[in-house]
């Protein structure tokens, strides 16, 4: 149309100054390029991270289109170097980076196994060596509540003495 550019790409250059759409990671592959090749084609190697610049998912991992639907970005790279992730379980990113695609920072564990990894409640309630009180989390001063949770036991004595005084 003009510049030298199709009619997408000379509106892109007129509204960004750029024909891939100012910033947006845009790569042009030829006709018949293998799912492999488009996948690789969305990948920024770094230092430390092999950084996924196609579109996002929730939570901001990485979503690629395979031939058939729709995959997690980390998942299709894991499976490329290593094999399928067995059914129940997922994969823990050891870089706390969702973005990144790098096969080797990237473990496959249960998924309770990456909630206790991460930093939600649950998480670091589990790595709280001890109560509110200071009573320490051992085996003996630990009970676990039947709806989940664990509590102590030196402090649930003193509470039930103090309610039956």
């Amino acid at each position: 149309e003009a510049r030298g550019f199709c009619h997408a790409h000379y509106h892109r250059w007129k509204r960004y100054g750029d024909p891939l759409g100012g910033g947006v990671y845009h790569v042009l592959l030829p006709r018949g390029s293998t799912t492999e090749e488009r996948f690789w084609a969305k990948v920024t190697r770094t230092k430390t991270c092999w950084l996924w610049k196609g579109s996002l998912a929730t939570f901001g991992y990485g979503r690629f289109k395979t031939d058939s639907s729709y995959q997690m970005a980390h998942r299709y790279s894991y499976e490329l170097a290593y094999g399928e992730i067995l059914r129940g379980l997922t994969i823990d990113h050891l870089c706390r980076n969702r973005g990144c695609v790098n096969p080797q920072h990237m473990e496959v564990v249960s998924i309770g196994e990456n909630v206790l990894r991460g930093e939600g409640p649950s998480a670091r309630n589990k790595r709280k060596e001890v109560c509110l009180h200071g009573h320490a989390f051992t085996p003996e001063n630990t009970y676990y509540r039947p709806g989940g949770g664990r509590g102590c036991r030196i402090c649930r004595t003193e509470q039930a003495r103090r309610r039956n005084t």
